[in-house]
């Protein structure tokens, strides 16, 4: 199968990008309900915050100390990742850094953007064939 390599494949890699930071950020702003709790993580440094984050997107979250509830649709995508891809993320967020002016604080909506690049580059390769 052909596949055509365009400027959507690269804005789709973005796109999902996008999506990660916004889950993530949305996340951690939902489990840090207080400015002491995000001081706590801070002081515990970014590699335990990532930890603790990847810990509950498990199914058995509850058994994990200190892990919190991440709604299950976020979860299923942050099991498919490994620690250093969300440690600069985290790390930004721990630090205070914004999200970037083109990313929702809103997942789905940055989800809605992945979806919608991933058809048009389906369509195009669809039509090269």
């Amino acid at each position: 199968m052909t596949r055509f390599d365009s400027p959507i494949s690269e804005a789709l890699h973005a796109a999902e990008d996008d999506r990660l930071r916004s889950m993530v950020y949305s996340v951690l702003n939902y489990a840090a309900d207080s400015k002491a709790q995000k001081k706590v993580w801070r002081e515990l440094g970014t590699y335990h915050v990532v930890r603790l984050l990847l810990h509950s997107a498990q199914p058995d979250w509850e058994t994990y100390p200190d892990a919190f509830w991440i709604d299950p649709w976020i979860a299923q995508h942050f099991r498919t990742y490994e620690s250093d891809s969300l440690f600069f993320i985290v790390d930004n967020w721990l630090q205070g850094v914004a999200l970037g002016e083109r990313i929702s604080e809103d997942p789905r909506v940055e989800d809605s953007k992945v979806r919608h690049l991933e058809q048009l580059l389906s369509a195009l390769n669809r039509s090269v064939l």
